[in-house]
């Protein structure tokens, strides 16, 4: 494969311009590069991370009391067969599948700031 294999997913999109990273030695590389990832990178994405771990636990918490209530009405009004069903499994569904994205979402969280904590550790330690 080539780059003119490419041509056609590349209609539209105009390349971005800019400018080099002002970095001439080790001091300006660590303010540049890596205090730059820490804070504009690697902590606000640790934040956002948990922020979408707590809406899915809030989005999944409410799924599963749906899915009670679907329950109940469905035993206290007495339909019978599968009528009342196919809702409840729904909205189970759909809880499993909020829990996985909490947790994938919490985990996210962690390792973004981790990394933030490695890198600030790696600053402060670099002159060793």
């Amino acid at each position: 494969m080539t780059s003119a294999d490419l041509a056609g997913s590349t209609i539209g999109i105009e390349a971005v311009i800019s400018e080099l990273p002002a970095v001439q030695d080790v001091d300006s590389y660590s303010a540049v590069r890596i205090e730059g990832q820490i804070s504009r990178y690697y902590q606000p994405k640790s934040l956002e991370m948990r922020r979408r771990a707590q809406w899915f636990r809030a989005v999944e918490t409410a799924l599963a009391v749906i899915a009670a209530v679907i329950s109940a009405v469905a035993a206290v009004t007495g339909a019978s067969g599968w009528s009342a069903w196919p809702p409840v499994v729904t909205t189970i569904t759909a809880a499993v599948a909020a829990e996985a994205a909490t947790q994938r979402y919490g985990a996210l969280a962690v390792e973004y700031a981790r990394t933030s904590l490695e890198l600030e550790r790696l600053l402060v330690d670099r002159a060793s």
